[in-house]
């Protein structure tokens, strides 16, 4: 996980700066854990108004059986919850 985590914060400050540039205030993390758990934490504690989350629209079965970490956030944010969907070409 320690080779993950330098192009992690790469990614992370880039999309940082362009949202910082189009005039919001951000905060950013990259850890280690439980996805769901570290990000709503977060978010709380940062007293976060907007958490923005990619998905990649599994249906069906599929979603049933992986469970939807979009659909987490969704849940349990104590604040408002985007949910952009990844394009798919199938």
């Amino acid at each position: 996980m320690e080779d993950q985590k330098e192009p992690a914060h790469a990614l992370v400050d880039r999309a940082a700066g362009e949202l910082r540039a189009a005039g919001f205030k951000t905060h950013t993390a990259v850890e280690v854990g439980d996805v769901r758990e570290s990000i709503l934490d977060a978010a709380a504690k940062w007293d976060a108004d907007l958490l923005v989350v990619g998905s990649h629209g599994h249906r069906g079965i599929q979603s049933l059986l992986l469970g939807s970490v979009a659909e987490s956030f969704a849940r349990g944010a104590k604040c408002s919850v985007e949910i952009v969907r990844v394009a798919t070409n199938y």
